[in-house]
């Protein structure tokens, strides 16, 4: 991919304020490269997440498509540093993220958010489920958002299962940004949850790592479940110490100065 091609970035927007901050964080990255914002708002047309993204993403001619949370700061030169990675995958990865898990529950990625600076080691990994605060999805593979799957929550990691059934693999990457929130567990989330494990916990034998949380069937195997849960909080551990608490601050000054992370 070259530096003149589109990059198409969509955003589900509620909050006008936290929208304008995210499209104007991308300005610097316009230098050379198209880069389309659409926001949409699913909430007026009555859709979820599945519904509002199908229509949005998949209009596109680019052949990536940048999904980012409103609340969502992209630090200088992301998009070029987003390209220079895509730029070294190979054919068969059809969904990227900041931030994923792998099938034995360790947490893959990089991310400033409220809980400080976190940094996995060896990325790009192949993960099984996606963080959806940000998501990178290639056009052309065939994927689809699940227009079934209740609410705003779960569908980055039902489209990363979607990859791995279908042949195709899921990364996590090195292209951090700064999200404002710590993300929301509430009552939709264990709706979309459920719904999650009905489709997909026989194929990862009861237990589905996410980036929220170990998802964990009714009958599950507990050996997974305790190696999913020692691995996750190894590496949570691992990645805080490298990336550390301050982080978060010094990736919005660099920002500010039109420095790289």
């Amino acid at each position: 991919m070259s530096a003149s091609d589109e990059i198409n970035v969509v955003t589900m927007v509620n909050d006008s304020a936290l929208f304008d901050i995210m499209r104007q964080s991308l300005s610097p990255d316009r230098q050379g490269i198209d880069v389309k914002v659409h926001p949409c708002d699913p909430s007026k047309a009555g859709m979820n997440a599945g519904q509002a993204l199908n229509a949005a993403v998949f209009q596109s001619d680019c052949a990536w498509t940048v999904i980012a949370h409103q609340d969502v700061v992209f630090p200088a030169n992301w998009i070029r540093r987003l390209l220079d990675i895509i730029a070294g995958l190979p054919p068969e990865v059809a969904i990227l993220g900041v931030m994923g898990c792998t099938r034995w529950g360790e947490l893959c990625g990089h991310i400033i958010d409220p809980h400080g600076h976190y940094k996995s080691r060896r990325l790009p990994r192949e993960v099984v489920s996606l963080d959806e605060c940000l998501l990178v999805v290639r056009q052309g593979c065939g994927l689809r958002f699940d227009e079934t799957l209740p609410g705003f929550h779960c569908y980055g990691a039902d489209i990363a299962c979607q990859a791995w059934s279908s042949g195709f693999r899921a990364m996590a990457i090195d292209c951090p940004v700064v999200h404002l929130s710590p993300g929301n567990i509430d009552e939709s989330y264990s709706l979309a949850s459920s719904h999650l494990m009905a489709k997909w916990g026989a194929g990862c034998g009861g237990v589905l790592p996410t980036p929220a949380r170990l998802l964990v069937a009714d009958q599950y195997s507990c050996y997974r479940y305790l190696t999913c849960r020692a691995l996750r909080r190894l590496s949570a551990y691992r990645a805080r110490q490298g990336g550390g608490r301050r982080g978060q601050y010094r990736m919005l000054y660099m920002e500010s100065a039109g420095r790289s992370v």
